[in-house]
């Protein structure tokens, strides 16, 4: 079981969910939300960039 994030407490309970990776629980349904945590989210996007052509 994972411990749910400081912030994650004061997230009304209709825009919560969890990180579609680590399973944190995370703001993920409000405006702006995204389905992946912080932390994942930079490890997602760092793999795309190594994995983007040279000169794009």
């Amino acid at each position: 079981m994972t411990t749910p994030a400081p912030t994650a407490r004061i997230i009304p309970s209709d825009q919560r969910g969890h990180c579609a990776i680590c399973a944190t629980d995370i703001q993920r349904y409000g405006v702006g939300g995204n389905p992946l945590c912080p932390s994942c989210l930079a490890k997602v996007e760092a793999g795309r960039k190594k994995s983007l052509p040279h000169g794009t």
